[in-house]
């Protein structure tokens, strides 16, 4: 009996056709950053850092992880990123004592646990699961009534972070 050779079946055409995993988690952070800093902004666009309690306008704050980035399971975890300042997110590398003890006073007592055993999780998303975690994403921040907070460049997800690679580009100008 003969087998077949192995062949790659081709997939339906998407949204981030043409774009590596690299480029949609990029656009996904970027997504997912705004979405922790507005879920938080009051009416007039200011938020509060969850560490220190400093005030600042929202596009001044940085989205600021309990659990690193580098942790894949937990990177776009929304327990798990919360507002913070430039000085408390990178001068501070996070401030984690102060972040933990915010963190358990918000979500409970047993919110580090969770967080502790998510984050031994393995994840490794595909394409489309980037694409769906962007367009759930951009439709909530769109969802939010914060008036007129969002400047417009923020307005149009679909073509925010994306940029064509070099490659793209010679293949659109030669035709």
């Amino acid at each position: 009996m003969k087998q077949r050779p192995y062949t790659r079946r081709r997939s339906p055409k998407k949204a981030y056709e043409g774009y590596s995993k690299r480029e949609l988690e990029k656009v996904l952070d970027s997504v997912f950053s705004v979405f922790i800093r507005l879920r938080v902004a009051n009416g007039d666009g200011y938020v509060k850092c969850f560490t220190c309690g400093a005030i600042m306008l929202w596009t001044k704050a940085q989205c600021g992880h309990y659990w690193s980035r580098i942790n894949r399971s937990l990177r776009w975890d929304e327990e798990n990123c919360q507002v913070q300042c430039m000085r408390c997110n990178i001068y501070m590398h996070g401030n984690y004592p102060k972040f933990g003890i915010e963190l358990v006073r918000k979500y409970g007592v047993g919110i580090l646990e969770r967080l502790d055993i998510k984050s031994s999780n393995v994840s490794r998303m595909k394409n489309f699961e980037l694409e769906v975690l962007i367009l759930n994403y951009a439709a909530l921040i769109e969802s939010m009534d914060k008036g007129d907070v969002l400047p417009r460049m923020y307005k149009n997800w679909r073509n925010h972070g994306t940029k064509k690679s070099r490659k793209q580009k010679k293949i659109g100008e030669e035709n």
